[in-house]
């Protein structure tokens, strides 16, 4: 394994109250998945997978990407968290996406980790441990130029 996905796992246990059981969870052969914390390193802004698609294309024209991505893949409630910096969710309001911040919590998967079931959750691009989060107003414009700017 590589040193990025030690200090991407490192980086977000430390948003946990309680680090050790964020690892004790991603060591749970059955679980593979720990709940973290939002409003503590990040929060996250929820936006179904088509547009997540469509605004990681945008970002990427716009040469603003490379923060974490969360894809949940689950039949029927496909998603992609992004991370953003702390805060961001107090003013968030771009429909249709939904920001999680404090007092909101996630179910990760520890970077860099095979999971025993591959299609739920993956990262891509996964936490390296910088800190790195997508910056809130390019992302906001990024859902407005995948949307065609309308709603």
């Amino acid at each position: 394994m590589s040193a990025w996905p030690v200090a991407g796992a490192e980086w977000l246990a430390s948003a946990h109250p309680s680090p050790e059981t964020a690892r004790r969870q991603w060591a749970n052969p059955d679980r593979r998945c720990a709940l973290i914390p939002a409003g503590v390193q990040w929060d996250a802004i929820r936006i179904e997978r088509q547009l997540a698609v469509e605004v990681l294309r945008e970002l990427h024209v716009m040469r603003r990407a490379g923060a974490p991505v969360l894809w949940g893949l689950r039949e029927g409630s496909a998603r992609a968290y992004l991370l953003v910096p702390p805060g961001t969710a107090q003013t968030w309001d771009e429909p249709p996406t939904r920001a999680i911040g404090a007092g909101g919590w996630v179910a990760m998967p520890r970077p860099g980790a095979q999971s025993r079931v591959p299609d739920r959750f993956r990262w891509g691009p996964a936490p390296d441990g910088s800190g790195c989060l997508a910056d809130p107003d390019a992302l906001r414009a990024a859902i407005h130029r995948a949307h065609g700017g309308c709603w």
